[in-house]
């Protein structure tokens, strides 16, 4: 059975003043308003990139940033996570606006800014992270991979939130809006996100929503939700 994590230090807190580190997640830390969570990654380059900006945090989070590194890059997950990015553009004007591929043309609607694709991002991750560019959904999205003695984690966007969100025990779950407005493709989808179980064997989930979720049986709870959701 999946154990969700509800040691304070395991999550973000809810309207916290600053970015946290994340437990047994070196170079990644969090910060939490109500259920939806960024993160910021430090760099190899010695920059940090913001990972889904949080609309109304920027000037609350200013100081906890600078301790962690100048800010390089503003990276949207996807294309529905758009609306803290002007705010940070703002705050950060020297930091490049990175977002999947798949997800620019959206954003660039939405929001009218200019995006880079991950390619100078990509570069400047620390060696034990990687982005993950999933197949089969509408709204481009990536993940980051974070590998760390021996346990794999995957930031996500979209794709799955905490069991928190709607009142579950355990386990991961879909937001509510996916299937309908984030799934593309499920015949791609599907295996392409087995595949990458099989590969990662991740044990952790973070998502954007709600709580993380931590369990030796990870995997498995993933594939019986997609199997029975989607």
């Amino acid at each position: 059975m999946a154990a969700r994590t509800t040691d304070a230090q395991n999550k973000p807190k809810s309207d916290h003043a600053g970015f946290a580190p994340l437990p047994e997640l070196p170079s990644v830390f969090a910060v939490r308003r109500n259920n939806l969570s960024m993160f910021a990654l430090q760099l190899n380059t010695g920059e940090v990139c913001v990972v889904s900006p949080v609309k109304g945090l920027a000037e609350q989070v200013r100081a906890s940033l600078s301790e962690l590194g100048p800010v390089g890059f503003l990276f949207a997950p996807n294309h529905y996570h758009n609306l803290g990015l002007e705010e940070y553009s703002h705050a950060y004007p020297e930091a490049k606006l990175i977002a999947p591929t798949g997800a620019i043309p959206r954003l660039k609607e939405v929001t009218g800014l200019s995006f880079a694709g991950p390619d100078d991002l990509a570069l400047a991750l620390p060696e034990n992270t990687t982005l993950l560019d999933t197949v089969g959904l509408k709204t481009g999205e990536s993940w980051v991979r974070v590998q760390t003695n021996g346990s794999t984690a995957w930031i996500v966007a979209d794709a799955f939130c905490g069991p928190d969100l709607y009142g579950g025990t355990d386990g991961p779950e879909l937001l509510k809006p996916f299937p309908k407005f984030g799934l593309g493709d499920k015949d791609q989808y599907l295996p392409w996100l087995e595949r990458q179980l099989t590969q990662d064997l991740p044990d952790t989930l973070i998502p954007c929503h709600g709580n993380a979720v931590q369990s030796p049986s990870l995997c498995e709870q993933v594939l019986n939700l997609v199997k029975e959701r989607l």
